[in-house]
Formats: C-alpha cells, sequence, structure tokens
C-alpha cells in the first residue's frame, strides 16, 4: 500500500480528534445519568429538589 506521509498525518489528527470527542461525548453522558443520581443517593433528594436542579440545568439554554 502506498501512502503519502501527509495522508498518514492528516489520519492520525482526525483519529485524535475523533477519540477526543468520543471520550468527551462518553464524560457528558455519565454526567446527564450520574449527577441526578449523586443528588439523589448522597444528598437524598426528594422530587421537588430534583425538579429544581432540573430546571437549574435548562436555565442556560433559555437565554441563549
Amino acid at each position: 500500500m502506498n501512502t503519502s506521509p501527509s495522508l498518514v498525518k492528516s489520519n492520525k489528527n482526525f483519529l485524535l480528534f475523533w477519540s477526543g470527542q468520543t471520550v468527551s461525548l462518553f464524560g457528558s453522558q455519565v454526567t446527564i445519568v450520574g449527577l441526578p443520581l449523586t443528588a439523589v443517593y448522597l444528598l437524598k433528594a426528594n422530587s421537588f429538589e430534583m425538579g429544581l436542579f432540573q430546571a437549574c440545568a435548562t436555565i442556560p439554554f433559555f437565554f441563549i
């Protein structure tokens, strides 16, 4: 297989970018699930407090 050095470098940069995005999205999904569970289990949050927690999490989208 004959590949030019620029093509290999380009693929390496893409793979680094792709793996970084994968780790970032995985971390975001863990936070989406883990943060409310932490509030319930460790802080003993009730349903009203969980509602406030979710409302505070969505307030920035209202302003954007």
